[in-house]
């Protein structure tokens, strides 16, 4: 969407707020910021869609895949996260959906 290289943002899950509950920190990867997160911000609803796009790809595939394969989530970059079992594309998909649905 921004066509940026995967290295110019960051990603961890963690605790966050002040209930500590587990949730995405997301952050550019450069020194001072570059502003790329606002960006995201501004358009949260059009980033979240074409993620389920991405994730979705087709009926097959949907059903087929669980975690990542090379027709959605998996690069060179995403390989270690995948082996560590941090990809969860079925999983991600269900709760992004429900949570532009405006679902709990």
């Amino acid at each position: 969407m921004l066509e940026l290289d995967h290295r110019e943002l960051g990603v961890h899950f963690s605790p966050v707020g002040s209930l500590a509950h587990l949730g995405i920190h997301l952050f550019d990867n450069t020194a001072g910021g570059a502003g790329h997160v606002v960006q995201l911000a501004d358009s949260a609803s059009e980033w979240f869609e074409r993620a389920l796009d991405v994730m979705y790809r087709d009926p097959n595939h949907h059903e087929s895949c669980k975690c990542a394969c090379l027709q959605c989530l998996l690069t060179n970059a995403s390989q270690i996260d995948m082996e560590l079992g941090r990809l969860q594309r079925r999983t991600t998909y269900e709760l992004l959906s429900d949570l532009l649905a405006g679902l709990d």
